[in-house]
């Protein structure tokens, strides 16, 4: 697909335009499924670093969110929006190097279907209503412990992500078994 015929990208997510060829061009080690920037500066890295002169940048430090493996990477931001990302160079999983989702996988970021509070139904067939969260937590402690007090702990069953860390899926798994007291748990890289 070249350049003329791929699809317009929708206006909250314009990656860094590239040249064809630049991976080549300029030093890119392609390969096991992660592509590792090189040291000089390209156009990319120069257009970032004119914009961290013009404005106030931060660079905070970050585990992916896509998969477990954990990869380490810094986001840059300007204000509250995400700009650019560096894959942290001595990182064991990483090495310095992201795979094309650790890249440019913050778009979903600026997206405006993007849900930044929780939603409540409070009953079947009533609209979701935006609700503050301890209004959210509240809801799920009096709705959760209800059906575990009418139906016990074998009603409840957890499914975990992908996209979790190892961390995040081992305590998942320690909330369904010591605190819930259910054995049914699944995750869905089997389904």
């Amino acid at each position: 697909m070249t350049a003329a015929t791929a699809p317009a990208s929708p206006e909250w997510f314009q990656p860094v335009p590239q040249k064809p060829g630049l991976a080549e061009k300029e030093g890119f080690a392609l390969g096991s499924g992660r592509i590792q920037t090189p040291p000089v500066k390209t156009p990319a890295v120069l257009q970032l670093s004119r914009r961290q002169g013009e404005a106030k940048m931060k660079e905070t430090l970050t585990t992916c969110g896509y998969c477990g493996c954990g990869c380490n990477f810094y986001l840059t931001t300007e204000g509250d929006r995400i700009v650019g990302v560096r894959p942290k160079p001595d990182h064991p999983v990483s090495r310095g190097m992201l795979c094309a989702k650790g890249w440019q996988g913050h778009g979903f970021m600026r997206h405006p279907d993007r849900l930044t509070s929780p939603l409540l139904r409070e009953d079947r067939g009533a609209p979701l209503r935006e609700a503050g969260w301890d209004e959210a937590y509240a809801f799920i402690r009096e709705r959760l412990g209800r059906a575990l007090a009418e139906h016990g702990p074998e009603s409840f069953a957890l499914l975990s992500s992908a996209r979790c860390t190892n961390e995040e899926n081992y305590l998942a798994a320690r909330f369904a078994r010591a605190v819930i007291g259910s054995p049914h748990i699944d995750h869905c890289a089997r389904l």
